[in-house]
């Protein structure tokens, strides 16, 4: 089947946005790039469960800041270049507070002298018998800092202060899957699932949000839809693969995968609304992922990044089909290699469907310029006497498609004669 002859509404669907990859990596990028957020502090100290296993339990920075006079992030790793009071700091940070792991980060894109050497955010997998929407998330951050404070025998006090190089940033990878309807989306806490499908005040979703790239990255940020990350790069008896295992990956993800929250999206400024009105409602939506075919039918692993992520949204009173179904009808690709330097995307709609909504949204404002034409006439000895006037007409329109448009139109007539048999015939049409 050719993309131009596709049916929708045999897939299940009544509107696709498919944007590729290549166009998604390059937003989230320039979003990234333009975020301005505040650094996100965590902090834990070190305790003993009831089976003797040692756990990190979350503390505040901010009090142990305070408490301890200075920013511990601003100590030096080397313990010949600390001063009295930094010394005197940790001392207190560790045995009066027991703070022993902190670490900071903010969102945004690290500032490397190349940009162009950061990989990828997205890559999108074929379907599998798990999920026909599973991408390969790469999460990277504009700035990262860890500390560690440990006494070791004869030794005293050991410091670690790591900050990741903007040319060579810490990268953390995982797997997710944008299925909306899946089993781990339904664990999701309700105010969660309705962040990551918006509705309007009409219970209609909202696609200014949707369709924003702030949306997308609080989806591949919601803990929940991730597979474990891991930390790329560095050995696993490595200490900076210990220190993001035991602290960053393993107390704060985890802490928010069982609450069902978001990672890093939390952080996004709040949606502001355009205002406009939309007057296409669509009531649900999901995602799949379609590879670039070649000639013969096959996938062409070479253009991985004409892959395209599928919007897909049904309308009031259509429910969502079997999306397998969709996934196996859509043979075609979104954007062929010769577009891709102008066309990033593309959107398609069942014509049927919109024509209903294109009539619905419209009749209101058409019905109060439809108007009925009536006629009297008369005549009196040597007077005569005609009188035309129009009222609203309540009647429905008539909508039809055809060459490639929609075409709207109404008609009424009126008549009237008097004794002489002289006419008049007032009408009113327009299309």
């Amino acid at each position: 089947m050719k993309r131009e002859n596709c049916s929708l509404e045999s897939a299940g669907c009544s509107m696709v946005v498919a944007v590729t990859q290549d166009s998604v990596n390059a937003t989230l990028k320039e979003y990234l790039d333009n975020f301005d957020g505040e650094f996100t502090n965590q902090a834990y100290c070190v305790d003993v469960d009831e089976t003797g296993s040692v756990v990190y339990e979350s503390m505040d920075y901010e009090e142990v800041k305070k408490a301890v006079g200075m920013d511990l992030y601003t100590i030096p790793k080397e313990k010949e270049k600390w001063t009295k009071e930094q010394e005197a700091a940790l001392h207190k940070a560790y045995e009066e507070l027991g703070f022993t792991l902190g670490f900071r980060f903010r969102i945004g894109l690290p500032e490397a002298k190349d940009p162009s050497s950061l990989r990828d955010i997205v890559t999108f997998l074929e379907s599998d018998s798990s999920s026909i929407a599973n991408v390969h998330y790469t999460m990277y951050l504009k700035e990262f800092e860890i500390i560690k404070i440990a006494v070791v025998p004869r030794k005293g006090y050991v410091f670690t202060n790591l900050k990741q190089d903007p040319d060579k940033p810490w990268y953390f990878t995982s797997r997710v899957k944008l299925d909306m309807k899946g089993e781990k989306f339904a664990e999701l806490p309700e105010e969660i699932q309705d962040k990551l499908k918006p509705k309007d005040s009409q219970g209609h979703l909202s696609m200014d949000q949707i369709l924003s790239i702030q949306q997308l990255y609080m989806d591949l940020n919601t803990a929940k839809l991730t597979d474990d990350f891991e930390l790329e790069g560095f050995d696993k008896s490595d200490e900076i693969y210990h220190l993001f295992q035991s602290g960053f990956l393993n107390n704060y993800v985890e802490e928010c995968r069982k609450k069902g929250g978001i990672i890093l999206g939390y952080l996004a400024k709040q949606f502001e609304p355009s205002g406009k009105r939309e007057f296409i409602k669509l009531e649900d939506f999901n995602f799949c992922i379609t590879p670039y075919y070649k000639e013969d039918g096959g996938t062409d692993k070479e253009k991985q990044g004409l892959y395209s992520l599928n919007y897909l949204f049904s309308s009031p009173g259509h429910k969502m089909g079997d999306l397998k179904k969709y996934a196996n009808a859509v043979r075609w690709n979104w954007v062929e290699t010769s577009e891709k330097g102008s066309i990033h995307g593309r959107m398609a709609v069942d014509r049927e469907g919109l024509l209903e909504q294109f009539a619905k949204h419209f009749r209101t404002t058409l019905e109060c310029v439809q108007l009925t034409p009536h006629a009297e006439a008369s005549v009196n000895l040597v007077k005569a006497s005609y009188k035309v006037w129009m009222t609203p007409d309540d009647s429905q329109a008539v909508f039809q498609y055809g060459q490639n448009k929609y075409t709207y139109s109404y008609a009424q007539k009126a008549e009237a004669h008097d004794s002489y048999l002289n006419t008049v015939d007032p009408g009113f049409s327009e299309t």
